[in-house]
């Protein structure tokens, strides 16, 4: 195994690296999704005589399976929405079904027989969604995370076989022997460590096991955390005492940050990862 071995290992490095830094951002990312809610003026007109309506984002609700505020509340005036600081919470990643959401039949109470927990139970389906992607997501951290530390081992371990290709040269041989038989007669000049593909195998497995949880955590938060999430928009204006407040709506929920970016990163750069170890380690094997 020779020095220029080592390139394709500080590859696989960087991205797992990458890999399991942008896996952590997702669980702590409280963006998964956003759902933004508008406030405008009442209708007034301008100079020359044309009536401004348009509407202006007043506060941005966001949310993730391990992260859930209420429905904001609006100022007297319309203009303006406050998310009360008590209202919003971070839940444990770890335990089971321990996410930011909770139906019905899991709080004990149905929704509007308990007023606490009005702005936070969603639907069953929401729920269940939700609680796939939060627990995926764990599975595919320590996945990724295992990634990492193998691929630190494997850099390890062609470091260590360089070394011993280094201190073993073919030119040990005698003067008068035949170049082209000092290959067979030294072995120790190509040798390479017999835990090397172990390691590799069980990178690989890591690489692309959590490569696919992270995949299943992604797409399980776009169901339960936007295309089922409540409230909605409407039910999201309806709830405030005063729902007419200079034409206050609420949005609906849209894929955020820790969906669109930090999943996507991690998974992408956990399948290149492991593309890369496969190649390189055949590389290897070959230069001799």
């Amino acid at each position: 195994m020779r020095r220029l071995s080592i390139l394709p290992l500080a590859l696989l490095f960087i991205l797992t690296l990458l890999s399991t830094t942008f896996t952590f951002l997702a669980v702590r990312s409280p963006k998964w999704a956003t759902q933004s809610y508008y406030g405008s003026p009442a209708s007034t007109t301008q100079g020359d005589g044309t009536t401004n309506t348009a509407a202006n984002v007043i506060c941005v609700s966001a949310r993730s399976p391990f992260y859930r505020c209420g429905i904001p509340e609006v100022g007297d005036d319309g203009k303006k929405c406050v998310i009360p600081a008590e209202s919003c919470q971070w839940y444990k990643p770890y335990g089971k079904n321990a996410t930011s959401c909770r139906s019905p039949g899991e709080f004990g109470k149905a929704r509007n027989q308990n007023a606490l927990a009005h702005e936070l139970l969603g639907g069953s389906a929401e729920c269940q969604a939700v609680h796939y992607a939060g627990n995926l997501q764990i599975a595919a951290s320590f996945f990724l995370t295992l990634g990492l530390l193998l691929s630190l081992a494997l850099s390890f371990l062609a470091v260590v076989s360089g070394r011993n290709h280094e201190e073993t040269p073919a030119t040990a041989a005698s003067e008068d022997e035949p170049k082209t038989s000092r290959h067979h007669d030294h072995p120790h000049a190509t040798r390479k460590s017999p835990l090397g593909p172990t390691v590799l195998s069980l990178l690989l497995g890591a690489l692309f096991i959590g490569a696919f949880l992270q995949f299943l955590a992604q797409f399980f938060g776009i169901v339960g955390l936007v295309i089922k999430a409540t409230p909605d928009g409407a039910h999201a204006t309806n709830d405030q005492p005063d729902s007419d407040k200079n034409n206050f709506t609420g949005d609906d929920w849209v894929i955020g940050k820790g969906l669109a970016v930090y999943a996507t990163v991690a998974w992408t750069t956990a399948v290149a990862g492991a593309v890369v170890a496969m190649a390189g380690f055949r590389g290897m094997r070959r230069r001799k």
